[in-house]
């Protein structure tokens, strides 16, 4: 009987190695990804040597080095371009550094500069007001802070608490009063020109104001940005709204409606990531973002019972993000959960780790979750450093 449970010990033990060391074998393939981009990042860095006050140029390959988790060369690109004297004052090079700032989740710092680029209210002579505007009330709506809850309430289905624990914690990055900041985006609002991209905007806003009424015109209010998208039909075309159709799934999270929008959010593996270059950025981060929502559903479904299936559906979708956007916090966030649940502690250290960083270690929660994996892992020392 003992040598049995010897065995049975051994081989326990050993599956765990195993399983640790694939993680962390995942884990380094997916920082490989840094570099996917190259032959485009280095065309935009030859462009802006060029000319350096060529701020489209910039602020294309802010796009594509933030999806590398490549932050420092953002920096040094914008110094060559503030070294230009002709660019001290160009609009376009505030945009680019709000884009900056926002992307490295200095949100504060990332208005100031758009602000600044959106110059005086509806500058006709401005080519880059407008999108400041629509940028700064992204960064106001702070969507990754206002959908995501997914200790208190996602994750655990606790929507009975009543708590808006975004609210109670600044927002996920310390921003301050997310009601403040959603009324400061509704103001925005009426500077944008009607259309597809306002017709979003305003639904998001309903859907995040935690206000019950306006929450449940958020469904409604995506259908009608779908019908202006489509040029005035609603009817679904050959390729599906990716905005309008992430923009439902979430309005209908926020409403607790998990079932429906689990139909709107299971379509998007099968659709393909929308081309940065081609389609922007907003595109792309929709489509992000509707994948971790669909993981979450996942993980969720997971959580009563550790179901291996689920896990593993979740765990496709968050390396399918991970790998179009190296620089998603929220990403890595949940494959160290899930990590975690799969007892790979060093690989739910590495990930927790990096999400931690890339919320500039100023997140409380996610510094918990930091130390508490490194604790599991035995790594006392670097628990310890976290908790101070």
């Amino acid at each position: 009987m003992l040598q049995w449970a010897k065995h049975s010990f051994n081989e326990h033990a050993f599956k765990h190695i195993d399983a640790e060391e694939e993680g962390l074998k995942e884990v380094e393939d997916l920082m490989e990804s840094q570099n996917k981009d190259d032959a485009e990042i280095n065309r935009l860095k030859a462009l802006l040597k060029q000319d350096p006050t060529d701020c489209d140029a910039l602020t294309r390959l802010i796009e594509f080095l933030r999806r590398g988790w490549r932050f420092e060369e953002c920096r040094e690109m914008i110094e060559l371009s503030e070294g230009s004297g002709s660019a001290q004052f160009n609009p376009g090079l505030h945009y680019a550094k709000g884009l900056y700032y926002w992307y490295c989740n200095k949100l504060r710092e990332a208005i100031d500069e758009l602000y600044l680029g959106r110059g005086p209210r509806g500058s006709p002579s401005n080519p880059w007001s407008e999108r400041c505007t629509v940028t700064m009330i992204r960064v106001h709506l702070d969507l990754d802070s206002n959908v995501f809850w997914w200790d208190h309430n996602y994750l655990t289905d606790g929507y009975s608490d009543g708590h808006n624990h975004a609210t109670e914690r600044g927002g996920r990055h310390g921003f301050g009063d997310v009601e403040a900041h959603i009324g400061e985006a509704e103001k925005l609002l009426a500077d944008v020109a009607d259309g597809p991209t306002k017709a979003l905007l305003q639904a998001y806003a309903l859907a995040v104001s935690k206000r019950k009424e306006d929450m449940k015109k958020a469904p409604r209010a995506f259908h009608d940005a779908l019908v202006l998208a489509n040029g005035g039909s609603g009817s679904p075309r050959d390729q599906p709204n990716i905005p309008c159709l992430v923009g439902t799934g979430t309005a209908l999270l926020m409403l607790h409606e998990t079932p429906a929008a689990g139909i709107h959010l299971k379509q998007l593996p099968n659709l393909e990531c929308p081309e940065v270059h081609a389609t922007g950025p907003e595109d792309a981060d929709d489509f992000e973002r509707g994948l971790l929502l669909l993981a979450g559903l996942h993980l969720r479904e997971a959580m009563p019972v550790i179901g291996d299936g689920k896990l593993a559906q979740a765990k496709g979708l968050i390396f399918r993000v991970l790998q179009a956007n190296l620089s998603c916090g929220r990403a890595w966030e949940l494959l160290g959960i899930i990590y975690d649940k799969k007892k790979c502690w060093q690989a739910a250290a590495k990930c927790h780790s990096n999400a931690w960083a890339l919320w500039n270690e100023s997140d409380p929660e996610m510094g918990a979750k930091l130390a508490d994996s490194h604790l599991k892992a035995g790594a006392y020392k670097d628990a310890v450093a976290v908790a101070e």
